[in-house]
């Protein structure tokens, strides 16, 4: 068939359906998704501005729009009360930059772990239900959506019909999960290849074309390649650290080898950007063009990547082998990682440590300036008498 009969599929990973929403039925000659993870209401968010001069007919949560568990000691997260996670989702709302995104363009989300409830969080958590609503009030979910009917808040949006048609899947990683990842810091494909291996297997098996893939969470943006295995090259784009990244946890001078060695990918790996950042899809209908773009807090494009539509098209029973592997490497190939996770963690308790002792170290010394270094003793006494 022809080109412009290509049907877009864009599967979200931030976190296969049932029911379906149709958005607009006719789609502009352009047109643009803007998207994004990784956001603390409580931080400066200037990034806002840079979104509103995208102009998106779309904004898309990627997961962890506001906070909603607190750090207790290096990564040991507690959850709090509804009340307050009721308080931060309003407050996200009333930031002036995104109030105004919500009264120009629709919103769509799909939730990660911090905005679900807790960090790592999977089907145990228990407030799961009341947090499910709290995060549909967020996203002004109307009343009678199917997303309020059912568990978990995976859903299917179309946008256009006909040869100008762009399907958005979101899928929900953590209400029904049982899937633990026993590797600390960070989580990421390679911690769950079973997970990963099915749903590339699904895309392939639907002989669906122009399926792009979206994710977030990591603090970096990224665009992967996949081609194993696969009908045609399957892009990824992740979008993470609204308000704040990888270099401001790490510092500058350690980002590329925490990116090397702590969050390594299998796959060819193109454009990363480190800094606070947002994600834009432009379909480009007259074109025939897909344009996936990484801007920063300003909204200046940092990484771009043009993909024609034809080369996202199934191609009768062809299967690409290009970029196979033969799997994870072996434990003990995996020092460099092992190493950074635990230099990492012991970094974040001597830093802990020098925060608590500090103080009582001055004190101590400042009541040793003033008072001496205490009474001598009975014995020195004597002798002067």
């Amino acid at each position: 068939k022809g080109m412009s009969q290509i049907p877009w599929m864009v599967v979200v990973l931030s976190f296969l359906v049932t029911g379906q929403f149709i958005v607009d039925k006719d789609l502009p000659d352009v047109w643009h998704l803007a998207f994004g993870s990784c956001n603390k209401h409580f931080l400066p968010s200037p990034i806002w501005d840079g979104i509103l001069q995208f102009h998106p007919d779309a904004w898309l949560w990627l997961g962890d729009a506001v906070y909603n568990d607190e750090r207790v000691f290096l990564h040991i997260f507690q959850a709090t009360d509804l009340a307050t996670m009721k308080e931060k989702f309003n407050a996200q709302r009333e930031i002036p930059g995104y109030a105004k995104l919500r009264n120009q363009t629709k919103i769509f989300g799909i939730w990660d772990d911090h905005d679900y409830g807790i960090n790592d969080g999977n089907v145990g958590y228990e407030d799961k239900i009341e947090s499910q609503k709290l995060f549909l009030d967020f996203l002004d979910e109307p009343s009678d959506s199917i997303r309020r009917k059912r568990e978990g808040i995976y859903a299917s949006y179309t946008f256009g019909q006909s040869n100008r048609q762009v399907k958005l899947i979101l899928l929900d990683m953590r209400y029904f999960s049982t899937e633990q990842d026993d590797k600390p810091i960070q989580e990421k494909w390679a911690n769950f290849p079973k997970s990963r291996k099915r749903l590339f297997q699904i895309i392939s098996d639907s002989k669906k074309s122009g399926v792009i893939l979206l994710s977030g969470d990591v603090h970096y943006a990224q665009m992967f390649k996949y081609t194993c295995d696969m009908r045609y090259p399957l892009y990824e784009v992740t979008s993470s650290g609204m308000t704040h990244s990888l270099v401001d946890v790490v510092g500058d001078m350690m980002r590329v080898f925490s990116l090397e060695f702590s969050w390594e990918s299998h796959y060819e790996v193109e454009h990363v950007f480190e800094g606070h950042n947002f994600g834009s899809l432009i379909v480009d209908w007259n074109r025939q063009t897909l344009q996936l773009n990484i801007h920063d807090e300003n909204s200046t494009i940092v990484r771009h990547l043009e993909i024609p539509i034809a080369a996202l098209q199934v191609e009768g029973d062809k299967i690409l082998k290009e970029g196979c592997h033969e799997g994870p490497q072996p434990f003990w190939m995996n020092w460099p990682t092992i190493y950074f996770q635990y230099a990492l963690n012991l970094g974040w308790l001597l830093l802990a440590t020098t925060t608590v002792l500090t103080p009582f170290l001055l004190m101590r010394a400042l009541y040793r300036m003033i008072f001496g270094c205490g009474a001598p003793s009975m014995k020195v006494m004597k002798k002067k008498t």
